[in-house]
């Protein structure tokens, strides 16, 4: 039994792909901003601005203009020209691939706080804080106009998406907003979504997904009535490939069905921390972090989830321990569809059991508990649920 149990372990480690480091070039620079254009990768960090034209196997910065400190929080390129900005750093725009850069004032401050840009079509739209405005610039932003009709001018916005012809926003803590005149004015409907700070929002087929501090919200009506889609864990940033949604934050999940359920992204490999973007070239899948760089996966490892985890039933799941390398505690959350009696174990890597750290009847839901790993070594351990004929096992390190 103990071998078989070993053996499907293993077999389920080496069907994952590995996020690995993807900063040569660029040191473990705090990255805040990562955009893909093809297979052309742009990540905007706390001195630089990098470029490599090799899915992320190099990393290089020209830099020519901007300041001595960057702190860039958000880049997006319109029309051949790249426009970045971040933390109190103004907007600042490049023609030539990032070589040279000139600072925006038209329009906007010099010190101007961004937090993402939205492209729609030849418009382009940022999100400002401090205090919080919708930014608007027709002319790849050359010049700006600043939006508050209608806004509260505390915090920040920290989100834009578009849905047919309405234009909606999330600001950081009162909630979303809607225009149904391209920006020009703003109102905030009742939306269901509640007081947490919301930190995206993002239009995926005729939903709308909000990622907030409390997992992910969706509408299905056009922002009227909102469902609480995921419900645990920081949600950060959220993105699209093909049909497909991406979320990030404290893990990585995704949804094949624009956003109306989710399911765990394989996170080995990636640090414990708070992942910002999820960016793709032909044949990666890129996150960064701020604080540790950019880490990257073979794009298999990131669209085939499915197949990778093997889920037999809706809703049975076994979430990747948080934080991931840990000591000596780590938080794991499952969830189970209909009530039962469940087992959490803990094995060691020749599938010898440890610890049962869960032993109960319990009701369909989600749930955590704490994993003390106080009194074992340092290294690799497994940990699996059971709940009748389902049984899905991950691995977690344990630093000492």
């Amino acid at each position: 039994m103990k071998s078989t149990f070993l053996l499907v372990m293993l077999f389920a480690i080496n069907c994952f792909a590995q996020w690995v480091a993807s900063n040569n070039g660029m040191g473990f620079e705090s990255v805040g901003a990562l955009y893909a254009d093809g297979d052309i990768l742009y990540a905007g960090a706390t001195f630089d601005v990098f470029k490599s034209t090799n899915e992320g196997n190099d990393w290089s910065a020209d830099n020519n203009g901007l300041p001595a400190v960057c702190n860039f929080y958000a880049i997006t390129k319109i029309n051949g020209y790249l426009v970045a900005g971040g933390d109190n750093s103004g907007i600042w725009q490049s023609s030539d691939e990032g070589v040279n850069w000139v600072q925006i004032t038209t329009g906007v401050d010099s010190d101007e706080y961004v937090y993402s840009f939205y492209v729609n079509e030849n418009t382009l739209f940022g999100t400002f804080g401090l205090p919080a405005s919708i930014g608007i610039s027709t002319d790849n932003g050359t010049t700006w106009i600043k939006s508050t009709n209608g806004l509260s001018s505390n915090n920040f916005m920290t989100g834009i998406t578009k849905l047919g012809n309405i234009l909606f926003a999330t600001h950081s803590s009162l909630g979303l907003y809607v225009s149904t005149d391209n920006g020009a004015s703003w109102t905030l409907p009742l939306s269901g979504i509640g007081a947490q700070d919301k930190n995206a929002i993002i239009a995926s087929g005729s939903n709308l997904c909000v990622g907030a501090t409390n997992g992910i919200w969706i509408s299905t009506d056009g922002g009227s009535i909102w469902e609480h889609a995921l419900t645990s864990g920081i949600i950060s940033g959220l993105d699209t490939k093909d049909n497909e949604v991406f979320a990030v934050g404290q893990l990585p999940y995704k949804s094949t069905d624009y956003g109306v359920t989710w399911s765990p992204v394989n996170p080995d490999g990636l640090p414990g921390s708070i992942w910002n973007t999820m960016q793709f070239t032909t044949n990666y899948a890129f996150v960064n972090f701020l604080g540790v760089g950019v880490y990257r996966s073979p794009i298999s490892g990131v669209t085939s989830i499915n197949e990778q985890i093997n889920y037999t039933a809706d809703n049975f799941r076994l979430e990747q321990n948080y934080p991931n390398p840990f000591n000596p505690e780590t938080i794991i959350g499952y969830s189970v569809p209909q009530p039962g009696n469940v087992q959490i174990i803990i094995y060691d890597v020749l599938g010898t059991e440890l610890q049962t750290l869960l032993n109960k009847y319990l009701t369909a839901g989600s749930f955590q508990l704490k994993f003390d790993a106080n009194s074992l070594p340092g290294g690799v351990y497994f940990y699996r649920m059971i709940s009748g004929s389902l049984t899905e096992t991950k691995k977690m390190i344990l630093l000492k």
